[in-house]
């Protein structure tokens, strides 16, 4: 018995360390924004469904609010606001955000933060966020709004041979909520029959294993479709289209595809023309004759 308890012990120490590691905070420095130099850090710290983001920089001055989010694309120019941050106060901002960082990181992101509401179009401070990366054999996709809702999240692909596991990851749909999803004939948003049934997205997260290879799913058109609850299996939340896999290329194909040209007649290559030629061997030929008969 007491050795059945370290053992417990032991196993919970390591299942401490490894969450402890997986939820590590990130802190990246300010860089310049594209109109001036704030400085300053910001920190991510992920938790599960959410990621908690902490600004601390010099002040913009005492009770400035200044406006801060997380921007699609790159700094110093950035993309559209896609998660809007707490404004920025003495230096100090701190929100929680109901998404996972695998999310964030899944596709090119970037904090910027403003000079104040009045000047939003001052950009004082800008960093780019590190693109996760995945292993060789997996494929990352960012699910897109589905047909009657939106809820943002990732499905990540792993091939297993002959297999595929299937791991979607996403802003929870309510605690507890059994949200059917699978993997659909066709295209988003309306998508076709169903191919392969996934485990239900359950707080955000599904895993399952589908007897079909990646390349198999890829040789023609599938969706992912994730849908609102068990009752509600007709309100779609999330959708994304499955890409198709390139056609063969390089110069086997090409070659392979190239239909063979046969001459009908030889080609002119800068000497005599070939009719000229036979006729002086005919000529030849009729001396020789000649002469021989002599």
């Amino acid at each position: 018995m007491r050795r059945l308890a370290v053992l417990l012990a032991a196993a919970a120490l390591t299942i401490s360390a490894a969450t402890a590691s997986a939820q590590t905070p990130l802190t990246l420095n300010f860089g310049p924004g594209r109109d001036a130099n704030q400085g300053g850090t910001v920190t991510f710290t992920p938790m599960g469904q959410q990621t908690k983001v902490t600004i601390n920089m010099p002040s913009g001055g005492a009770g400035v609010q200044q406006p801060a989010h997380i921007h699609a694309g790159t700094c110093p120019g950035v993309g559209a606001v896609e998660f809007p941050l707490a404004n920025v106060v003495d230096g100090k901002s701190e929100t929680t955000l109901i998404v996972p960082w695998e999310l964030i990181t899944a596709t090119q992101h970037s904090v910027n933060v403003h000079r104040s509401a009045a000047e939003v179009a001052v950009y004082t401070a800008c960093v780019n966020l590190p693109l996760a990366t995945p292993a060789a054999n997996s494929r990352t996709f960012v699910f897109k709004p589905g047909r009657d809702a939106t809820q943002p999240g990732i499905v990540t692909l792993t091939d297993v041979g002959s297999q595929t596991k299937v791991s979607i990851n996403m802003q929870a749909g309510g605690a507890g909520v059994q949200q059917p999803a699978h993997i659909h004939v066709g295209s988003c948003p309306g998508v076709g029959a169903i191919a392969f049934p996934l485990t239900n997205v359950v707080d955000g997260r599904s895993e399952s294993t589908v007897n079909v290879s990646t390349a198999q799913l890829m040789a023609s058109q599938h969706s992912i479709n994730v849908h609102k609850s068990t009752a509600e299996a007709a309100v779609y939340t999330a959708c994304v289209d499955l890409p198709l896999a390139a056609a063969t290329s390089g110069p086997a194909a090409a070659t392979a595809a190239a239909p063979v040209q046969v001459p009908t007649q030889l080609p002119r290559t800068g000497g005599a023309p070939l009719g000229l030629l036979v006729a002086f061997g005919v000529t030849f030929l009729g001396l020789g004759l000649g002469v021989r008969r002599r």
